[in-house]
């Protein structure tokens, strides 16, 4: 067995062992009862709530080129994106998505490394935003988590994350410039260099920011309109709130695209909203499965691309 299948088979434990430790502890039947009643006005909403994240996400990134380099053109970027995404759903990790996101931005004209950065610092960028946001949120949100061990948690992620960013952003440039001189560290001063180029920049960051902080903003009504398509009420402050640490597990590199992990924080993060197990856990199912479904039309883009880009794939967008 390859590393890749034992990798993908790990994963999928990982993600099937949480989802169905989950559903033993809540009871089936009222969760059952749940997806009786889905509501296809709601679904829709959430639907479109979604696939309006995938045109955001993919202007982010198309920002995030022009502030290293070559802009994307902008029907290039959603279509590369949802190519991504799909494959988000499909492979052990985002990382797979990501992979093909480089891929295609390779073969549109970019050096490889310039490819790779501007994948790498898009994803920084949601990163930092995430904190951020949970930073901003944090009195509220310790209102909401009234257990110690949550509230421990969240700071710990929040701190570590933050000073790993000081480093990223305060590092002297003379210092960036002795690690480029090795092979081995030089991908990552390219990409500190970047980063403060496209997340600290005059021209990009804000513009980059905003894109991140609707990203959130949409997932936390995608999540709500998911709850409401079952009749269960989460509470758009809730969402809000408990958003950015619920993608911030849920990205982590353990399970298949955040199953098992997502699920988990949902349950446990509503619980303190006053949200009963059986409510939230099939909110975020139902949430898990329409961004699949969404996800869908970038295999079908995958199929119809060949093996070679298309002449308007092939043109520069101009900077945004």
């Amino acid at each position: 067995m390859t590393r890749k299948a034992v990798l993908f088979a790990f994963k999928g434990a990982v993600s099937a062992g949480l989802v169905w430790w989950l559903v033993g502890q809540v009871d089936m039947a009222p969760l059952a009862a749940r997806f009786a009643r889905l509501d296809p006005g709601w679904t829709l909403l959430a639907v479109l709530c979604l696939f309006a994240q995938f045109l955001v996400a993919s202007q982010r990134w198309r920002l995030v080129t022009a502030a290293i380099g070559k802009a994307l053109a902008a029907r290039a970027a959603l279509r590369f994106f949802m190519i991504g995404a799909f494959f988000n759903q499909t492979l052990p990790s985002s990382i797979g998505g990501d992979a093909f996101r480089l891929w295609y931005a390779h073969r549109d004209g970019r050096p490889l490394g310039e490819a790779f950065s501007g994948v790498f610092v898009d994803r920084l960028s949601a990163l930092f935003v995430i904190l951020l946001a949970m930073a901003a949120s944090l009195p509220w949100l310790f209102a909401l988590l009234d257990d110690p061990v949550a509230r421990w948690s969240v700071t710990a992620v929040l701190v570590g994350g933050l000073f790993a960013f000081a480093l990223l952003f305060a590092l002297p440039l003379s210092l960036l410039g002795i690690f480029g001189r090795w092979a081995l560290t030089r991908p990552f001063v390219t990409v500190a260099r970047d980063a403060r180029r496209a997340l600290l920049g005059r021209r990009y960051g804000l513009r980059v920011g905003a894109a991140s902080l609707l990203l959130l903003g949409l997932s936390a009504f995608a999540l709500y309109l998911a709850g409401r398509a079952i009749d269960v009420d989460l509470g758009l402050t809730a969402c809000l709130l408990l958003t950015p640490p619920i993608v911030a597990i849920a990205v982590l590199p353990i399970s298949l695209a955040g199953w098992g992990l997502r699920e988990g924080a949902v349950v446990v993060g509503f619980g303190f909203a006053g949200i009963a197990q059986a409510d939230a856990l099939a909110a975020s199912l139902l949430f898990g499965l329409l961004l699949a479904v969404v996800s869908l039309p970038g295999g079908v883009l995958w199929l119809m691309s060949g093996r070679r880009i298309q002449p308007d794939e092939q043109t520069r967008g101009s900077s945004p």
